[in-house]
């Protein structure tokens, strides 16, 4: 009785996985199709940031989920049916050889064709196909091996868990310099360590039974497998979901301009989504693994019998052959004396490097934390404390401006990912800068930015994931030279200058300054669009709450222009006509003197343009037009939201006065 309910618990439990493996894979083709067109400012977020490999690629990766799905659809469509043939539950008809068959059809296939596209003697024939037949045979053989039931197994499952530890630990590895939740790299490391563990653990403890050494191994493979591919981005994702605004269509401003959600959510995200080609083979590849270890896991698992019972299954009878000539005979204990050897060397290479990994954590996780420290994070290979995110607060603190390098020296710098300078006087960015190969954020909030040379400029040599830099709240001196030259990284995707005293663009940014950027240029003091500015191909450009009054045509004839901000600017027009009319899906001119929207753009080209207007002239006159432009005012008023201002700093994009909400009050 043990028995069935023992394998009625087995058979459950792969169903079950079965049916979370088709979930999953759908609801990632689903997200994939779906999100450029219900979720379009997350799609161009994570272009922007390079977190995703391009949205053009996103329905091959959906079609590849689902062909994913399909396979586990197939294996729960098979036990199903043979469970209700047999009138009790199965997982796989014992007396089934197709894989067998399919091979052997197909070789004698080869093998006609063959015969029948040479034209040889009957003798040279026969060697040819001596020669294929032996072929043929080395290759099943080798084949045979890859089979949980075969006698060489063994040999092969220690191979693979060398390769899956080497790969798992530069998984491992990457994590835990980048992620800073150290619940996620505890679970990693042990996961890693039982994988190194298993097999020489497993077989001092249960030498004696083959067939439960391997399915001990095949069990903590999947368990390992499922973790990595399914439940570790199901738990990642739960964490963000919540922040998910569907009306919007995006996350809200205070989870971009919290810092410290920031920086988890671009060291995190590339475990939710294909980060690049490789990444897309691997998760592919751990997906068609649980497959596999579900198959083995089938074959090593028997339904108990009607009157005696057995647990699991004997290998299969690929020992030695016992009929046959010598040399056969000979052949075989060869391949069993080579096969034993290479499981006692990789049992000692798997042990050792166990102790290797839980050394390698359990030294990262010794180092101190710094003070200035606001995201830890423990690389392995790191000597002292390591940042994700350092916060320099010179507010209430004794030390000063000139004292950054010295906080910088007491960091591994290799690791720090973003900088934020907060509330201090005479700022001023030293070569030391060049140190930090892994930014990818620098924020100046509420300081004085004094100097930014050349000597330590931004640069795709010394910066190469660097993406953002935003200058909040601060006097600047001089527009800084080190974000303008020549190197400037073109993967990056935000600069943003919001209150500041900028006044002016130098015509070097035409240069530096890569297309497609994320551009806030905000009560900066512009009096007028800089020159510079008018040959930039942002995506997205913000210059709200400057002197602007006049907008010259070239700035709009910008192919790459989706959304304009302008409010609380002295516009009284948009230019028209213009030689290219931009792909704008979010114009936004409130608290401006705008009066009406030029004719080119309210055409069907631009249906999916939308309009934020309050506090204009050009409200006002929506509602005073007479019967005869009935279609003009119906197609304005599809496109125009007139609500209202509720204060001026809803005007701009940066959010300025939440600024010490979002990122000093965290804890």
């Amino acid at each position: 009785m043990r028995d069935h309910v023992s394998f009625a618990f087995v058979w459950s439990t792969l169903v079950l996985i079965h049916m979370l493996c088709i979930a999953f894979p759908v609801l990632l083709a689903v997200f994939y199709a779906a999100l450029p067109t219900r979720a379009p400012l997350v799609a161009s977020t994570l272009e922007i940031y390079s977190i995703a490999v391009d949205k053009r690629y996103f329905p091959w990766i959906a079609t590849l989920y689902a062909l994913l799905a399909a396979r586990h659809v197939f294996r729960l469509a098979v036990i199903f049916r043979l469970s209700v043939c047999a009138r009790r539950l199965r997982l796989r008809d014992p007396a089934s050889t197709s894989g067998e068959s399919i091979f052997r059809s197909t070789t004698r296939r080869l093998t006609r064709w063959a015969t029948r596209r040479t034209h040889l003697d009957a003798s040279s024939r026969r060697r040819k196909r001596l020669s294929f037949t032996a072929l043929v045979q080395t290759t099943k053989a080798s084949l045979r091996a890859l089979d949980v039931t075969d006698w060489n197994y063994d040999a092969w499952l220690v191979v693979r868990e060398l390769v899956e530890s080497a790969f798992l630990s530069y998984q491992v590895a990457r994590s835990s310099a980048r992620v800073p939740d150290p619940r996620i790299n505890h679970v990693l490391v042990s996961l890693l360590l039982l994988n190194c563990w298993s097999m020489p653990l497993s077989q001092r403890l249960l030498g004696s039974s083959i067939v439960r050494v391997r399915l001990v191994c095949v069990v903590i493979n999947l368990l390992l497998d499922l973790v990595m591919y399914l439940v570790l981005p199901v738990a990642l994702l739960a964490r963000y979901y919540a922040d998910y605004d569907a009306e919007l269509g995006d996350f809200p401003a205070r989870c971009w301009y919290t810092e410290t959600w920031f920086v988890r959510a671009l060291n995190e995200w590339p475990w939710l989504v294909v980060s690049s080609f490789l990444d897309g083979v691997a998760k592919i590849f751990i997906g068609f693994s649980i497959d596999r270890h579900l198959g083995d896991v089938a074959k090593l698992v028997r339904p108990p019998l009607h009157r005696s019972s057995a647990r699991v299954i004997a290998v299969a009878p690929c020992s030695e052959p016992a009929k046959g000539s010598s040399r056969r005979r000979s052949v075989g204990s060869t391949s069993k004396m080579v096969g034993s050897r290479v499981e006692r060397v990789g049992r000692h290479l798997l042990a050792v490097w166990g102790a290797v990994i839980l050394a390698l954590h359990l030294h990262a996780a010794s180092h101190r934390g710094n003070a200035m420290c606001r995201q830890h994070v423990r690389p392995w290979l790191s000597r002292q404390a390591a940042c994700s995110l350092v916060a320099f607060d010179c507010q209430g603190q004794a030390q000063q401006s000139r004292q950054l390098d010295t906080v910088l020296a007491g960091v591994n710098r290799h690791w720090l990912s973003y900088l934020s300078i907060r509330h201090c006087d005479g700022v001023t960015i030293s070569p030391v800068f060049l140190t930090l190969e892994s930014l990818i954020a620098i924020k100046v909030y509420n300081s004085t930015l004094v100097h930014w040379g050349e000597d330590a400029a931004l640069s795709r040599t010394h910066h190469p994931r660097a993406m953002s830099i935003l200058v909040i709240a601060s006097n600047v001196t001089a527009f800084p030279a080190g974000v303008a030259t020549p190197a400037f990284p073109q993967s990056f995707g935000d600069i943003q200058f919001s209150r500041s005293n900028l006044t002016t663009l130098p015509d070097s940014v035409r240069d530096a300054w890569p297309d497609g950027l994320f551009l806030l240029l905000e009560d900066v003091g512009f009096s007028s669009v800089p020159p510079a500015l008018e040959t930039l191909r942002p995506a997205f450009l913000s210059l709200a709450m400057n002197e602007i009054s006049i907008l010259p045509p070239r700035l709009l004839e910008n192919p790459n222009l989706l959304m304009l901000s302008l409010n609380g600017n002295p516009i009284r027009a948009l230019p028209e006509p213009i030689e290219t009319t931009p792909p704008l899906v979010w114009l936004e001119v409130a608290g401006t003197e705008l009066t009406d929207l030029p004719l080119s753009w309210l055409g069907p080209q631009q249906s999916s343009l939308r309009v934020r207007a309050g506090d204009t002239p050009l409200c006002r006159s929506l509602s005073e037009l007479n019967e005869s432009s009935r279609a003009q005012r119906q197609r304005m008023l599809q496109l125009v939201d007139c609500s209202a201002i509720v204060d001026t700093t809803s005007l701009m994009y940066y959010p300025v006065a939440m600024e010490r909400d979002f990122n000093e009050m965290v804890t």
